[in-house]
């Protein structure tokens, strides 16, 4: 079983990189991967997952580390969820959420497309106010 071996770490200090989470695992056995989770901007969340290749190393691990003491920090370390991108229905929504996103961005040619507009004032439904507080300036 996959999440057996699959450990989530939290509340690690935001400058800890991949490779310093690799050193403080590494005492408990074979790290087989090690990632930080980023914002988009591509700063650290302060999280992250260390997957060890079998369950008696990540059981030491988490027994050892959880609560552990980092920098003025307690990490929490955790059995992981199993990835949702594992799993067939994970898998399945994912094609649909894409699928989705392409239809989204994709405008067909029909003969709607091709009326006149009308004017600014009515497109964006305020334009009995904005209208009329055009015409009184401009009556003056």
């Amino acid at each position: 079983m996959k999440s057996k071996t699959r450990l989530f770490v939290g509340s690690l200090p935001y400058r800890y990189s991949e490779s310093e989470i690799l050193k403080l695992f590494v005492t408990c056995g074979k790290v087989v991967d090690v990632r930080v989770i980023k914002n988009p901007w591509g700063r650290s969340r302060g999280i992250g997952y260390v997957q060890f290749e079998n369950e008696e190393d990540a059981l030491r691990a988490k027994e050892k580390y959880h609560n552990f003491i980092i920098l003025d920090r307690t990490i929490i370390v955790d059995f992981a969820k199993e990835d949702p991108l594992d799993t067939p229905e994970g898998k399945m929504r994912q094609l649909e959420k894409i699928e989705a996103k392409k239809k989204k961005h994709f405008v067909p040619h029909t003969e709607k497309s091709n009326h006149i507009r009308e004017t600014v004032y009515t497109q964006r439904k305020f334009g009995s106010k904005v209208g009329k507080k055009f015409a009184s300036r401009n009556k003056k």
